[in-house]
């Protein structure tokens, strides 16, 4: 992210944390002040989308088995989106391969399929325009990576998101 984006990007988080009336200094990382605009809720990771129009928020990620869910909300940055932003319009092959994964260690965890061949992901995605609190949302389920490993989530047109751990089952 380049120094503007960076500055823009801890300007809104700013902002949002303001709105919800929490006092953030700016010697606090970046995701602490994620999580600090969030207020009572519990945000793993933030990112931006390359619109720079909607920031992603990694809202849960839940470990059943051998498995994880890992669910995305999507925030419109300042006043709302004048118009819808298409994240993708068709799940690809190559796009499921290269552009949305979770990464662990050295290891490369992509989405999980069904017994027909397609991922376990919505099978296209938009951020709705509009004032919204939240103008979207995306899950994804993917192969359960160690339970003491950071993980980034890897998403089309989304910074990267992370580094977060991802609970073990409860």
């Amino acid at each position: 992210m380049s120094v503007p984006d960076r500055a823009r990007a801890l300007l809104v988080i700013s902002i949002l944390a303001c709105h919800a009336g929490v006092a953030i200094s700016q010697e606090s990382t970046p995701e602490q002040q994620a999580e600090a605009s969030a207020g009572q809720r519990k945000v793993l990771a933030v990112g931006m989308h390359n619109s720079g129009k909607a920031l992603a928020e990694v809202s849960a990620a839940i470990r059943d088995g051998t498995q994880v869910t890992i669910k995305v909300r999507f925030r419109p940055v300042g006043n709302g989106l004048e118009e819808p932003i298409e994240l993708y319009d068709n799940l690809t092959e190559r796009a499921y391969q290269t552009d949305f994964y979770l990464l662990a260690g050295n290891r490369k965890y992509l989405l999980l399929k069904d017994t027909e061949d397609r991922p376990l992901a919505p099978s296209t995605a938009t951020i709705n325009a509009g004032d919204a609190m939240y103008a979207g949302s995306w899950y994804g389920v993917f192969p359960a990576p160690p339970v003491d490993e950071n993980v980034m989530l890897f998403l089309q047109d989304v910074e990267p998101l992370g580094p977060f751990l991802i609970p073990a089952q409860d």
